[in-house]
C-alpha cells in the first residue's frame, strides 16, 4: 500500500514538472457507442452552477450518458476531496468540472484565508487520471483577494494546478477568454468559448394575471433577479427608487445565499426605510426565479458591479424581458451582437436612473429589445449549447485538435496536400476531418470511433468510417489519390511499409507528409513525440517507397512525399 501511494505522488510530481506528458496522453477508448461524462458540480442547492448544471444535463442526457459527481460539504483539512478528485479521475470517462471559485471551501489560517482550498486538493486528486478532463470557468477572477504575497502566490499556483490538470478550458465569452490566457498564462488553443444557455421552453404567461398573484395589479414592475449580492448592485436601485414614478415598483426576487449577504439583505431592507421607499420593494426568496415573476416584470435590472456572464441575463432573454445591465464587458459583447439589453455606467445611479426613465418612456424600444431577445435565444437554448458540449466531448476523446493547424509549418504541409490532391480522394488517419475537409478529399478513415464520430458531427458533408489502415476496405484502385499525412511515423516500420503496400493497392497517387528528423536543431515537439516509433530521414523513405519524390516545407520542419 505504501508502495503503491508513493508510486502514484512520484507520477503526480512527474506530471507537474512535466505537464507535456500529460498533453500527449492517449484516453481510454470505450466501446460504448456515446461517451460517458462524469459532470463534477454543485447540486440540488440554491447555487447558480447547479442551477446551470441542472440545465445542461437536462439537454446532455439525450446526447451522453451522464454521471452527476456532487460538491457537498466542507471537509477542509480531510482527503476527501483529494479522494474525491482521484476516484472520480480514474472512472474512464470524461471529467467536466463546472468549476467557480464559491463552490469550494476556502481554508483560514489566522490572517491568511485561502479561497477554494479543497478546489486545489481536488484537482491533485484529478492529476492522477488518465480520463480527459474538462473545466468551465463560470466566472475568471482579475485578481484574487487572498492577501499579501503568500496569498497571490497561492492563487497563481491554484489557477496553474487546474489549467494544467484540464486538456480544454470553456469559457463563456470572449473576455473570460483574453483574461485566462492573460491571467493564468494558459495558450489561446486550450481554450474554448461555449455560451450560456437559454430556457430551452419558456413558459408565457399573462402579465396581468402574474401581477396580480404578486400583488402587484396595475404596477409597473422592475425586477432585480437573482442572490441578493453587494456586487450585484441592488443598493443602487434602492436609492434611486423615490424618484421613479410612484406606480413603479422594485421586486427583488433570488434571496439571501450566504451569512455576507444575508448581513447585505438586512442593510437593504433598512436603507429602503431610510429612502422611505419600503413599501414599494416586494422581496422574494424564491430560487430559481419563477415564470410567475419573470412574466409579471416589465423591465429586469442587472446592475453588476463585476461579472464575466450571467444565467439570469440568459434566463431574462428567454422570457423576452426588457433588460438594462451595467456596460461590463460581457454585456457590451452581448449588445454588440444582438442589440436586445440597455447599458448604463456601472456603479453610476444616475446613468441607471436615466436609462430607466428612457426605457419606460419609450415602449418602442421596449418591443425592439424584446424582438432582438428572440435571436439570442435561438443562437443559445439549452438543446443547442448541449449539441456544442458533446461536439467538445469527442473533440477532446479524438486528441487532435484543430488548432493545431493554426501554426504556419502546418499550414503549408497541409497546402502542399490540397494542390496536389486530383481526382477522388481518400485520406487515411483523418481525426476530426479537418485535412480532409480542407483538401476536398472524399472519403476520411480512422481507426478511433471517437476520431469518426468527430468528424462527421463537425463535417456531416463528408464520408468518413471506421477501419484500419492495415486492410483497407476498398477494391483496388478505388481512389485516384490517397493522403497519408502525419501517420507513419506513428507505427512500427514493419506496419508503415504494410499502410504504404494497402494505399498502393487501392491508389494509383499517393501523398504522404512526416516530420523531418534529419533538419538541424528540428523542432523537438515535431520529431520526438511519445507517441512515434521511428524518426523519418530522406533514406529511410527511399527505401519504403523507391522512385518517391521528395520536398521539403520551407522551414524543412516536414517531409513532402509524392509517389506515383
Amino acid at each position: 500500500m505504501v508502495k503503491r501511494i508513493l508510486k502514484r505522488m512520484a507520477g503526480l510530481l512527474v506530471r507537474r514538472l512535466f505537464p507535456k506528458l500529460r498533453a500527449n496522453r492517449i484516453p481510454t477508448i470505450s466501446v460504448h457507442p456515446e461517451p460517458t461524462v462524469d459532470l463534477v458540480t454543485t447540486w440540488n442547492t440554491h447555487c447558480g452552477i447547479a442551477a446551470y448544471s441542472a440545465f445542461l444535463a437536462a439537454e446532455l442526457k439525450n446526447r451522453v450518458r451522464i454521471r452527476v459527481v456532487s460538491v457537498t460539504g466542507n471537509h477542509t483539512l480531510s482527503p476527501y476531496f483529494f479522494v474525491l478528485g482521484f476516484t472520480t479521475g480514474i472512472s474512464n470517462s470524461i471529467v467536466h468540472v463546472q468549476f467557480a471559485y464559491g463552490m469550494f471551501a476556502r481554508f483560514k489560517l489566522g490572517r491568511w484565508e485561502l479561497p477554494s482550498f479543497t478546489a486545489m486538493l481536488f484537482y491533485f486528486g484529478l492529476a492522477f487520471s488518465q480520463s480527459p478532463v474538462i473545466t468551465t470557468f463560470h466566472e475568471v477572477m482579475k485578481t484574487m483577494n487572498t492577501g499579501g504575497k503568500v496569498g497571490r502566490l497561492y492563487a497563481k499556483l491554484l489557477n496553474r494546478l487546474i489549467c494544467d490538470v484540464s486538456d480544454l478550458i470553456i469559457v463563456h465569452n470572449s473576455e473570460s477568454k483574453e483574461l485566462i490566457v492573460k491571467n493564468y498564462k494558459v495558450n489561446k488553443s486550450k481554450l474554448k468559448v461555449i455560451p450560456m444557455g437559454c430556457v430551452e421552453k419558456p413558459q408565457f404567461l399573462n402579465k396581468d394575471e402574474c401581477k396580480e398573484k404578486l400583488g402587484l395589479s396595475g404596477k409597473t414592475v422592475l425586477t432585480i433577479p437573482g442572490f441578493i449580492s453587494k456586487n450585484h448592485g441592488h443598493d443602487l436601485i434602492v436609492s434611486i427608487l423615490p424618484r421613479l414614478d410612484k406606480n413603479v415598483h422594485l421586486l427583488i426576487a433570488g434571496g439571501a445565499r450566504t451569512k455576507e449577504t444575508a448581513a447585505y439583505y438586512k442593510d437593504l431592507r433598512e436603507m429602503a426605510r431610510r429612502y422611505r421607499c419600503i413599501e414599494r420593494i416586494t422581496f422574494v426568496d424564491d430560487f430559481p426565479i419563477t415564470a410567475t415573476i419573470l412574466n409579471a416584470t416589465d423591465i429586469a435590472i442587472l446592475s453588476y458591479r463585476y461579472a464575466t456572464e450571467s444565467l439570469t441575463l440568459r434566463l431574462l432573454a428567454a422570457y423576452k424581458v426588457p433588460t438594462i445591465t451595467s456596460d461590463l464587458i460581457a454585456f457590451k459583447e452581448i449588445k454588440k451582437e444582438y442589440d436586445c439589453i440597455e447599458l448604463f455606467r456601472s456603479d453610476d445611479k444616475e446613468a441607471l436612473l436615466a436609462r430607466i426613465l428612457f426605457l419606460l418612456s419609450d415602449e418602442r424600444r421596449q418591443g425592439l429589445l424584446q424582438k432582438h431577445c428572440q435571436k439570442l435565444w435561438n443562437d443559445n437554448k439549452w438543446s443547442s449549447i448541449a449539441a456544442k458540449h458533446k461536439e467538445t466531448y469527442l473533440e477532446v476523446l479524438a486528441g487532435h485538435p484543430d488548432s493545431i493547424y493554426d501554426d504556419e509549418n502546418q499550414k503549408e504541409r497541409i497546402d502542399w496536400l490540397r494542390e496536389n490532391v486530383s481526382g477522388s480522394a481518400l485520406e487515411i488517419g483523418c481525426a476530426g476531418g479537418y485535412v480532409t475537409s480542407y483538401t476536398r478529399a472524399d472519403v476520411g478513415l480512422d481507426i478511433n470511433q471517437w476520431r469518426i464520430k468527430f468528424a462527421k458531427t463537425k463535417h456531416p458533408e463528408k464520408d468518413f468510417i471506421t477501419a484500419s489502415a492495415f486492410s483497407l476496405p476498398f477494391k483496388e484502385k478505388a481512389f485516384d489519390t490517397i493522403l497519408i499525412p502525419e501517420i507513419l511515423e506513428h507505427v512500427p516500420l514493419t506496419q508503415a511499409e504494410r499502410i504504404i503496400s494497402e494505399a498502393k493497392r487501392v491508389a494509383s497517387k499517393i501523398l504522404i507528409t512526416l516530420p523531418n528528423a534529419e533538419k538541424i536543431n528540428y523542432n523537438k515537439s515535431i520529431v520526438e513525440s511519445p507517441e512515434h516509433k521511428w524518426f523519418p530521414t530522406k533514406k529511410i523513405i527511399l527505401n519504403l517507397m523507391k522512385n518517391c519524390s521528395i520536398q521539403y516545407t520551407s522551414e524543412n520542419d516536414f517531409i513532402l512525399v509524392y509517389w506515383t
